[in-house]
Order: C-alpha cells, then structure tokens, then sequence
C-alpha cells in the first residue's frame, strides 16, 4: 500500500514542476509508478526499489491528479494517491518605506493558489540568504531582490533606494537659557 507522499525539488525546471515522491509498504520491488491526469495515464517508469518511486509533476495545473504504484510480478496494485496543486512562485513584490537615515525594503513574493511553498530564503543581490523579508538600506543606488522558494525557484525584482530624494528637511531647536542654571550652587571656592 502507499504510506504517503513527499515533496522535492525538479531536477530540471525548479519553477513549474516539482518530484512527487511516493513510500509504499508491504511491496516486492520491481514497481510501476504512473502519473494520472483526470483518470488517463500521463507517463509511467518501472522501478527496481523504493528509491525511484517519483514522478515530476507541474506545480499548478487544473484537474485530477495522482500516483498509482504496481508490483511489475504479481500486477498488484498498492494504491493510488492524490497530488494536490502545489502553489507556484509567479514573482516578487517591493515595498519601500523611507526613513530619516536608512530604507525599509520588504520582498514579497506573488504565488498562485495551492499547497504552500514556503519557507522563502530572501537576499539582496544575491550575496547573504536570510528568512526574513526585510532589508535596511542605507546607501542610494540600484538593487536586486531575490527570493527563493522551498522546492528551488528563484525569482527576482529589480529596484531603487534613492535616500537623497526622500530626506526630511533639517530641523534645529535654538532655546534661550539662562547661564546661572548651570552654575553649581555647592561650589564653595
């Protein structure tokens, strides 16, 4: 019988597939493993072991989609499992909110409908990954955002700081005072 279903990254194209990988109990190797889609077979391998039991599914397709898993020998069939839409990583979003010293930039990933993909991984030109989708920025000047779904994609944005053109106007306060405030009243000299 099938036991359950994993995700993995594609071998190939990260961004619209992912490897939908099956454990079976109770089976004798060799297997046939096939893909369905709306009940019509969509591709099948034999397999020597538990090891080859994947197929590579699009992420985010309409329709009935599932495994079926056979023993090659005995034409036994050890179930058949549903595949759900697995979202699909579209693009990134900025968001830039300017203060007095530094930038704000938060990456927002745009996925479509579907079984998450999260965690993302965010970095800015690509140098440091962080789970956090914010940035600080401090210096003027041209960017790329990047993120980085948990099956492999990457997609990115590109955008610009400009501090100069979003610095407040100086602001000094000049009070009077009095200069005997200051002076310390246990001073005995």
């Amino acid at each position: 019988e099938i036991t359950g279903i994993t995700y993995a990254p594609s071998n190939e194209n990260k961004c619209e597939n992912v490897l939908a990988h099956v454990t079976v109990a109770n089976g004798t190797p060799p297997y046939q493993i096939s893909a369905r889609y709306d009940s019509r077979k969509h591709g099948e391998k034999k397999v020597d072991g538990p090891d080859g039991l994947f197929l590579e599914f699009p992420r985010n397709t309409a329709g009935t989609r599932q495994i079926h898993v056979r023993q090659v020998n005995s034409y036994l069939t050890l179930g058949l499992i549903s595949v759900p839409i697995i979202s699909k990583l579209l693009g990134v979003n900025v968001e830039i909110n300017y203060g007095a010293t530094e930038a704000t930039v938060v990456l927002i990933p745009e996925v479509t409908s579907g079984e998450p993909i999260g965690p993302f991984q965010f970095s800015i030109d690509d140098i440091v990954y962080q789970s956090s989708d914010t940035f600080l920025i401090s210096a003027s000047g041209n960017y790329t955002g990047y993120v980085i779904d948990k099956y492999g994609c990457k997609k990115t944005v590109e955008f610009t700081v400009d501090m100069d053109t979003h610095k407040s106007a100086p602001f000094f306060k000049i009070e009077i005072t009095n200069p005997l405030r200051f002076v310390d009243q246990g001073y005995a000299g």
